[in-house]
């Protein structure tokens, strides 16, 4: 673990420090990465269901056309 010098204040901080104790600069991304991921996973859940439901509706409009027909 190194010390490097904080652009805004000039104080001695940990190099593996996210944010300056000092001043509270921060020092790198913060991570989104977790977030971003659980996004996408609801996106493509989201995706999942609406095909799901679609494909349901579908089949149960071809079953009653089925029927409708069979008996005319």
């Amino acid at each position: 673990m190194a010390l490097i010098v904080c652009p805004d204040c000039q104080k001695q901080i940990s190099d593996t420090a996210s944010a300056c104790v000092n001043c509270g600069r921060q020092m790198r991304e913060p991570h989104t990465r977790y977030t971003e991921k659980m996004s996408k996973i609801q996106y493509d859940l989201t995706f999942v269901w609406i095909v799901v439901l679609a494909l349901i509706l579908l089949g149960g409009g071809g079953v009653w056309l089925y029927h409708y027909l069979a008996e005319n």
